[in-house]
């Protein structure tokens, strides 16, 4: 074999190598999705029934390529708080008190990666009876912590849900409506939301 084939050969062995090394250092290995820590812990118990829950993952993941299941059946949202790694589950409604939970996590193939269980504090009565009450009052009666406002012009209370009454003492409804409306708009709500009644006392 002469010389040029042989340097031929050493040329595109040397080519080879150096294509499976990029090959190799391109190939990163797959790490499967692992879940790393749950809270609440596995079997822990008198868990509030306001709480939420924690799962870290080993690495950053969509939403869509996990599925959770939470059973008894509870409506959820979720979130990552800024860190892919970590999702924060939150119920739309207090959980069942003195109920045992089960949590379940799956990847996008439904292949199952956790399951653990835990148990929520013992009340009387049902939690979501005073979590409706108050969100009822927070979304028809928005103002009532604030309810009566009165001034030395007028007067401002609920007559029904999103409906105000203004009692005109002093001067009219254009001079005071935009104070009123000012008013509203302090606190976050806005003015369009709620209807006024705009009354004015017979002499």
């Amino acid at each position: 074999m002469n010389r040029n084939a042989l340097r031929l050969i050493f040329v595109l062995a040397l080519i080879a190598g150096i294509l499976w090394g990029i090959k190799l250092f391109l190939l990163k290995p797959t790490i499967p999705l692992q879940v790393v820590f749950v809270s609440p812990s596995n079997q822990e118990r008198n868990i509030s029934t306001t709480s939420k829950i924690k799962i870290d993952l080993n690495q950053p993941v969509k939403k869509n390529e996990i599925n959770i299941n939470l059973s008894p059946p509870t409506e959820i949202s979720i979130s990552s708080e800024n860190n892919p790694k970590t999702l924060i589950l939150v119920p739309e409604k207090p959980f069942y008190s003195n109920t045992t939970y089960t949590i379940e996590v799956f990847d996008k193939n439904n292949k199952l990666l956790w399951r653990s269980f835990f148990t929520t504090e013992k009340l009387q009565g049902n939690p979501v009876i005073p979590y409706e009450s108050e969100k009822y009052t927070q979304t028809n009666y928005p103002l009532l912590e604030f309810i009566p406002y009165e001034t030395e012009s007028f007067s401002v209370t609920y007559s029904q849900p999103l409906t105000l009454k203004v009692i005109l003492k002093k001067e009219t409804k254009e001079t005071i409506e935009p104070i009123v409306l000012d008013w509203i708009k302090s606190h976050n709500i806005d003015p369009s939301t709620h209807k006024i009644d705009w009354i004015t006392p017979e002499p």
